[in-house]
């Protein structure tokens, strides 16, 4: 619908989208779970060996209307695909690229999402989700943040004197906060 947020500067023109958009899930509280699981052995007089599993899970950590994390009206890869066009040919790039009006539109030409649209605004942006913005708005509240800790941790005491022994922990983490859900992972080992 071209008069959904009609924020337009010069009409007959896309105009900007307002300056975010609210998540249909914003306000959806964040969750973490933590467990842990540990043995305890005594493997001679005064020796103890313990291991420990460590762990949480948070999910739906809100990202913030600086960073978006999703564009709601981008063309996908997917979606110009299903229209015909594989961006990853040079006929289709200069096609997305051409005016709607022009005869370099393809079979795209004068096909017009709505009454009104410019014939000189490009074919790549009729194609959008939303043509009538040039841009999409930012994301504000989007729970889609995901992270992550697990680690083992494992020691070796002398049981009655109270000494310890070096200790060793194997943590691995990924956090994804902003909900860009690609995989940071630190391992290290510690004495």
């Amino acid at each position: 619908n071209p008069s959904h947020f009609p924020v337009v500067a010069i009409p007959g023109t896309p105009g900007a989208p307002p300056t975010y958009f609210i998540d249909q899930n914003g306000g959806r509280p964040a969750r973490m779970y933590q467990y842990s699981f540990g043995v305890q052995r005594e493997i001679v007089r005064d020796v103890v060996v313990e291991a420990s599993y460590v762990g949480d899970r948070g999910i739906w950590w809100q990202s913030t209307a600086g960073s978006p994390a999703v564009n709601y009206n981008a063309n996908t890869p997917q979606s110009l695909l299903a229209d015909g066009l594989d961006i990853t040919t040079a006929a289709a790039r200069a096609i997305l690229a051409a005016p709607i009006g022009s005869p370099a539109a393809g079979p795209f030409m004068n096909k017009l999402p709505y009454a009104n649209f410019p014939l000189t605004a490009t074919v790549a942006q009729s194609l959008r989700p939303f043509p009538q913005f040039t841009t999409a708005p930012g994301g504000l509240w989007a729970p889609l943040g995901d992270s992550w800790y697990n680690s083992l941790q494992a020691r070796v005491m002398n049981g009655y004197r109270m000494v310890s022994m070096p200790a060793s922990t194997l943590p691995g983490q990924s956090r994804s906060p902003t909900a860009s859900r690609g995989k940071r992972t630190m391992f290290s080992i510690g004495v």
